[in-house]
């Protein structure tokens, strides 16, 4: 997956911030759904690193933690609201898991980069206003609708990847137990177990005489 994602970053640096922001959200968020826990939290903890290097976002390295927090954020709160549940959940549960995952990594990125990165930084006034307006509203843009993308596409992934969980089937009788119902064991007739022995001995005879004869 951060294979993937380091690809998708590459080609859509062009487009702008909403598409690479998209995407990054998007590829955190189904792969904590479809994949697992550690594995989301893998990606939401390594990428902001790998995307200073390769140059996406502003190229500050002090901003990276800021990220990874507020990317761990999101993923637990999709895990707990949508992917820790045996079954998928229901349309309202991963609605409301998306609006709050969404907004809570928007919040804690935005105030995390405002309040205590860029006051330990020297920069121009300008630089301070881009920085600031990357990280305002169009990261709650790109984190609600790449978690919304995800929560709808998750279910047929999980069951391609083999880790949909095995619902328990529980069969249940149609009318009570009988006991009554049950066929009690006869041994056979004795008449009908002498007979048979008499036919075998008269059939041993008659192989016996078409011997002599």
């Amino acid at each position: 997956m951060l294979a993937i994602l380091v690809l998708l970053q590459l080609v859509t640096k062009p487009l702008g911030q909403f598409v690479t922001g998209f995407c990054t959200d998007f590829m955190i968020a189904v792969t904590t759904l479809s994949v697992g826990f550690s594995s989301g939290l893998f990606l939401a903890l390594v990428f902001p690193y790998i995307a200073y290097l390769i140059g996406i976002g502003p190229k500050i390295l002090l901003i990276a933690p800021s990220i990874c927090v507020a990317n761990m954020i999101f993923m637990m709160i999709l895990y707990i609201f949508i992917s820790r549940k045996k079954d998928v959940v229901k349309w309202a549960t991963r609605m409301a898991g998306v609006l709050v995952a969404g907004t809570a990594k928007f919040a804690v990125l935005n105030m995390g980069v405002t309040n205590l990165v860029i006051p330990e930084l020297d920069m121009t006034e300008a630089k301070i206003q881009e920085t600031v307006s990357f990280f305002s509203w169009p990261q709650l843009v790109t984190a609600v609708v790449g978690a919304l993308f995800a929560a709808l596409v998750y279910p047929r992934l999980r069951k391609a990847l083999g880790n949909e969980p095995v619902k328990d089937k529980i069969y249940v009788r149609e009318k009570p137990f009988n006991p009554d119902e049950i066929a009690e064991y006869e041994p056979a007739d004795e008449y009908e177990y002498e007979e048979n022995e008499e036919n075998t001995e008269e059939a041993d005879s008659d192989e016996d005489e078409n011997t002599d004869a």
